[in-house]
């Protein structure tokens, strides 16, 4: 039975961990925060009466169609889950609603010079734009390219695609028409918004996306996986017959921990510092991963929201109106209509880089997270990456090597490395160190 650290509690990292603990090797999973999840989570919202309820905040719904492994980790783990509400806004800055989506019709649109247009464009761009995930030719275009090369009207890009553009979260922070189209429809299509797969079945799970992730720990650790939350790795170490783990718990106690193979399921920015010896390779090819930080503000402040009521969506967007927003992407997410969340519940907003600072008061959670952002020019970087997998015992996983980055992915990345491990040192072979239980301390 070979020894697997993994270093990430993040879908990849729960992949990788589920793939190989089946396949019979020994997997400790390292996880600095408290919890399994990564961008996956939620936040507690104070009730009217008494009592908290947990509501997501970040990862919120997937798509049964495209969402393949996501969906069977869930049914294994014994998870149900309901079809979430896709109402849509879309605003001024300022608040002032210009339209809005309800069970799929548009309503509001008395500022459109053209519904009918409009509503036209709409259809036409949910069933053309794929063309670019297909055509080498269109590889290359903007978003702003693509839409003027079809003849999109300028109500159409400035009213519907930029604004919608602007609410994904892969996408960097720079105007809308510069954003990369095939990793944007990439992005569609994954979410069910693009295509022609039929509506699309977006779900999300009973109590939240968060509560696989506490299924997950609970399934992996009564199968004799070992999780270590609240740890933070600071240092790898490869040796010429083993890979040392240095970390330090949340009481700051320093352990060091002897494995055969190390998983790296981190932030494409996080490997590097962490390794003591990297390699000219590793140092280089890291440094191809672009990424950002993003602000996830969860609050009660309707100011972020439409002004007319009647309009609240799922997804509140934002149509730019000359320098503002500053940040993007940006959108306000509304988790109760979303996915349904008892009356009880007060109305509570999620805000991904927030056009209007919420009232210091409102705020219920605030927090910067780091994520690959989509360029086009990443495909290089990840083949050098795959080149180099396995050596020195030191393997990589997620989101960042599977353009647009979304939770699947980031999954599947995870359990693809742990078939390559497992086809390199199957967990037959002799253990090197130890007699199969949990790394201890050296």
């Amino acid at each position: 039975m070979r020894k697997v650290a993994i270093v990430g509690g993040g879908v990849a990292g729960m992949g990788a961990a589920k793939r190989l603990l089946d396949a019979g090797h020994h997997v400790t999973l390292f996880e600095s925060l408290p919890r399994l999840g990564g961008d996956c989570f939620g936040v507690d919202v104070q009730l009217p009466a008494r009592g908290m309820r947990r509501v997501d905040a970040g990862v919120s719904d997937f798509n049964v169609h495209t969402f393949v492994q996501v969906k069977a980790l869930l049914d294994e783990l014994g998870l149900e889950y309901h079809p979430i509400v896709q109402d849509a806004s879309f605003m001024k800055p300022n608040g002032e609603v210009l339209y809005y989506f309800r069970d799929g019709e548009l309503r509001g649109g008395q500022s459109l010079s053209n519904v009918q247009r409009f509503r036209a464009e709409i259809g036409r761009f949910a069933m053309e734009c794929v063309e670019v995930l297909d055509d080498p030719r269109l590889g290359g275009w903007t978003l702003g390219q693509y839409l003027l090369e079809r003849r999109y009207s300028e109500e159409f890009v400035d009213l519907y695609a930029v604004p919608r553009a602007m609410g994904c979260f892969p996408m960097p922070n720079d105007h809308p028409a510069n954003y990369p189209v095939r990793g944007l429809v990439s992005f569609w299509r994954m979410h069910g918004i693009v295509g022609n797969d039929g509506p699309p079945e977006r779900m999300c799970v009973e109590g939240g996306m968060h509560e696989y992730c506490r299924a997950f720990e609970k399934w992996f650790s009564l199968r004799g996986g070992h999780v270590r939350c609240s740890t933070r790795v600071v240092g790898v170490v490869r040796r010429a017959r083993y890979v040392e783990i240095r970390a330090i718990t949340r009481d700051d106690e320093h352990l060091a921990f002897k494995v055969d193979h190390v998983i790296f399921a981190t932030n494409p920015n996080e490997v590097v510092p962490l390794l003591e010896d990297p390699t000219e390779d590793e140092m280089s090819i890291f440094a191809e991963f672009p990424y950002q930080r993003a602000r996830l503000a969860v609050h009660v402040d309707r100011r972020l929201m439409p002004r007319d009521r009647e309009a609240w969506g799922s997804y509140n967007y934002v149509v730019p109106q000359g320098n503002d927003p500053e940040v993007r992407p940006t959108i306000t997410f509304y988790p109760n209509l979303m996915t349904g969340l008892p009356e009880k519940v007060p109305d509570v907003f999620v805000s991904m880089n927030p056009h209007v600072e919420p009232d210091e008061m409102s705020l219920i959670s605030n927090r910067f997270f780091e994520h690959p952002v989509v360029t086009g020019h990443t495909h290089r970087a990840t083949e050098r990456l795959r080149r180099i997998q396995g050596e020195r015992g030191t393997w990589f996983a997620g989101s960042y090597l599977a353009e647009p980055f979304v939770h699947e992915q980031a999954l599947v990345t995870g359990q693809e490395v742990a078939k390559w491990l497992i086809e390199r040192d199957p967990p037959l072979a002799a253990p090197s160190n130890g007699d199969g239980s949990e790394p201890e301390p050296s």
